[in-house]
């Protein structure tokens, strides 16, 4: 029992660690390397999703609601929805996964662009409540469209590394499963 507690936390630990790093390289490193709001990637958000579709949903929900938390100390306003909004993502990529468990990959790729795009309509809600005489068509055009593009080109990346992180985890539920059995 001790050693599957080392394992979960181990793998929470890692997870923590992670998601600082991937904050910090969304919010510091990236914006040195892509001028002019070409791509803008949602790093913490494909790593949400990669963690829900592989360590299932309690995994998935509270790496959202921590993922949520990051990105919102990063440059958020007020109060936030993205918390909630990270943990549904993490929550709906075990449910995804989950429900064609065959092809495991292709089903993440498709959770993954489908809650991409959730997340473009929130940041298209957070910047017409910040500052409402934005025309709607120049959020899509330097908003939405480089959240999509780069967070679809880093969602692929983000499975091995969810795979990785959460290995103790399913470790874990496959000697209880060969257990029971």
């Amino acid at each position: 029992m001790k050693q599957k507690i080392a394992l979960c936390s181990l793998s929470v630990i890692l997870c923590a660690i992670c998601g600082i790093l991937l904050c910090a390289a969304q919010t510091s490193l990236l914006p040195m390397f892509v001028s002019d709001s070409i791509f803008v990637l949602d790093l913490l958000l494909c790593l949400t999703v990669a963690l829900g579709a592989c360590g299932g949903p309690a995994f998935g929900a509270f790496f959202g609601i921590y993922a949520g938390i990051l990105a919102d100390s990063t440059g958020g306003f007020g109060i936030s929805i993205l918390p909630l909004f990270y943990m549904l993502c993490g929550y709906l990529a075990y449910v995804a996964a989950d429900l064609i468990p065959y092809k495991k990959f292709l089903v993440y790729l498709a959770t993954g662009a489908i809650l991409i795009l959730g997340r473009a309509v929130v940041a298209v809600i957070y910047v017409m409540l910040s500052s409402g005489s934005v025309a709607i068509l120049d959020v899509i055009r330097y908003v939405c469209i480089p959240l999509i593009l780069g967070s679809a080109l880093a969602l692929p990346a983000a499975y091995p590394l969810g795979l990785l992180l959460t290995l103790p985890v399913r470790k874990i539920k496959h000697d209880s499963i060969d257990k029971i059995m």
